[in-house]
């Protein structure tokens, strides 16, 4: 049996230390206190706060995004775990991934990767358009912008076809988010050194 390598993600863990056996298999778990590991039945949680919208005065759930964002050198870690590969050669690859997908797109192209989705460029056009089809040239392109569409499985279910969504298919738990927001720094009274405006 392959040892589990651990993975430093102390924002998430609260400081516990994690080993993933695989992404089927239940995680071990020693906290700072703790002198053994033991097996805990991971339960990928997400998190939402109550928001009340303006438009209608009706409240809603809205996610949250809670720590600080997992690092290419966490995901390296997390797929080495997960295969021979070590996680200087995953971390080599995923560095390189950005510009090779740039170029494909730069040629028009899209790039989809398997149980990800499609990555494509669209153009971003200057604001008033023109008056003639003929007037339309490339100097109207101001920008580009990248777009991405998650891959979709189609399965039947209940005597229709049932679409799912890449990345999404994953068991999810809705927690209400708890925690503090982080709070907005003070501004300095008027005239104070380093003051900044609004």
């Amino acid at each position: 049996m392959t040892s589990p390598i651990p993975v430093d993600d102390k924002s998430y863990t609260c400081g516990a230390q994690v080993l993933y056996l695989s992404t089927t298999s239940p995680i071990l778990v020693k906290t700072p206190s703790e002198s053994a590991f033991r097996q805990l039945t991971f339960l990928r949680m997400a998190f939402f706060k109550k928001m009340l919208k303006k438009i209608n005065k009706k409240w809603y759930p809205q996610s949250v995004l809670v720590g600080s964002p997992v690092t290419t050198a966490q995901v390296a870690k997390r797929l080495a775990a997960e295969s021979t590969v070590s996680p200087a050669d995953v971390a080599a690859v995923l560095t390189s991934l950005g510009p090779v997908m740039a170029d494909y797109m730069s040629q028009g192209r899209s790039v989809k990767l398997d149980g990800i989705g499609s990555f494509y460029f669209t153009a971003v056009s200057a604001k008033g358009g023109v008056d003639a089809a003929e007037k339309v040239s490339a100097n109207q392109i101001v920008g580009v912008r990248v777009r991405f569409n998650p891959e979709t499985h189609y399965e039947r279910g209940g005597g229709s076809r049932v679409a799912t969504r890449g990345l999404t298919d994953t068991p999810i738990e809705w927690e209400e988010w708890k925690g503090e927001e982080k709070k907005k720094k003070k501004k300095k009274e008027e005239g104070g050194i380093g003051q900044h405006g609004n």
